[in-house]
């Protein structure tokens, strides 16, 4: 039946008329319909030149949604995977999905690519009723209060969904993001699918316990090896060393620390006080350049000079020679400083007071 006045019908403003069959069917679809006679053979309505623009302008409260997805990296292309194949499953949760990037060298872009979805590279203009629900993903830039109020169905805060996963020991930061990617997506998906009834039983976010969470910088690589214990030398090597190589300064320069090994049991021979932070002792059985810490000692297979260098390598172009001459102050390239110690290196130069390195060789 063909009605040829202007209505509102299931949330859809109608304009120079529609016909019923084809509202009821693509209400929910996309933010534009255009309907030409050709696409009518199901109802059986020959309408001639007739169109059917259709712009939905109203708050779906239930699955399908139309979703803007932001993301960049690895971790939210695992999001963004399992919303795309939701516009095809059983139970349907996403509608349609259009995505926002950053540029256009980065995962979420050629996923997006690769599945054909519509991109958007940021910033954005006006979205006001495109959209039911944003989703955030390791976007890596801030959305403004105004881009937030857009979304009808944009969670802003309180917890609607969570699970607790217990770290498995000696995990690294790029093993416990692809976990955790994988499992957020499948959250993200719990969550969309009773998205109103998780919104009405939300909860704030508690104060205790919370802790600052900065971003990662190059600061974060110097070890302090008067103050790090062997635990906290590995952890900050799990937590940042597949994006930032720990650091220490040798001969007045940076060296770059690679291929932690954790913590070796050494055995001094000879007597006297316990080595000083920052010594050194090359294993050799097990190729490792181990270094004095706060409580102990801790190992590394390579450092980066101006190349690459194996343990072996390192010990046999630079400190070989020192080792063997143990009479006499300590020299300063069987030691590794502090960053923090830089500038008092270069005004000290030899007169220090450490005490008598002991190396094992």
């Amino acid at each position: 039946m063909w009605n040829n006045v202007k209505a509102k019908v299931m949330g859809l403003k109608i304009l120079h008329g529609f016909c019923n069959y084809c509202t009821q069917r693509h209400a929910s679809v996309g933010v534009w319909v255009k309907r030409t006679p050709e696409k009518h053979r199901r109802c059986g309505q020959v309408p001639g030149k007739t169109r059917l623009f259709a712009t939905r302008n109203y708050l779906s409260t239930e699955p399908p949604w139309r979703v803007l997805f932001f993301g960049t990296d690895d971790f939210a292309v695992e999001s963004l995977k399992l919303l795309s194949a939701s516009r095809d499953s059983n139970d349907r949760v996403v509608e349609s999905l259009e995505v926002v990037t950053l540029s256009n060298d980065v995962p979420v872009k050629k996923f997006a690519d690769q599945s054909k979805l519509p991109v958007h590279i940021w910033p954005l203009g006006d979205l006001q009723g495109r959209f039911d629900v944003g989703v955030v993903v390791s976007f890596g830039c801030l959305l403004r209060e105004g881009l937030i109020n857009q979304f009808p169905w944009f969670d802003v805060g309180p917890i609607l969904h969570q699970e607790i996963y217990q770290v498995p020991d000696n995990f690294t930061a790029d093993q416990l993001g692809a976990t955790l990617a994988t499992k957020g997506a499948q959250l993200l998906i719990d969550t969309l699918r009773t998205l109103p009834e998780r919104i009405t039983n939300r909860r704030e976010q508690a104060q205790d316990g919370a802790t600052l969470a900065p971003k990662i910088s190059t600061s974060m690589s110097w070890i302090v090896w008067e103050e790090q214990t062997c635990v906290q030398i590995d952890r900050l090597f799990r937590a940042i060393a597949s994006r930032i190589p720990l650091r220490t300064i040798w001969m007045g320069k940076t060296i770059k620390l690679l291929e932690f090994s954790g913590k070796c049991n050494i055995s001094l021979s000879g007597r006297g006080r316990r080595p000083v932070p920052g010594s050194m002792s090359y294993q050799k059985e097990s190729n490792t350049l181990a270094v004095c810490c706060k409580d102990g000692w801790v190992g590394f297979k390579a450092v980066m000079l101006k190349k690459r260098l194996s343990a072996a390598d390192f010990y046999n172009g630079y400190l070989h020679q020192s080792f063997q001459n143990r009479s006499g102050p300590p020299k300063q390239e069987c030691l590794f400083h502090s960053n923090r110690d830089r500038s008092e290196l270069h005004s000290a130069g030899e007169k220090n007071s450490l005490t008598q390195l002991h190396a094992v060789h």
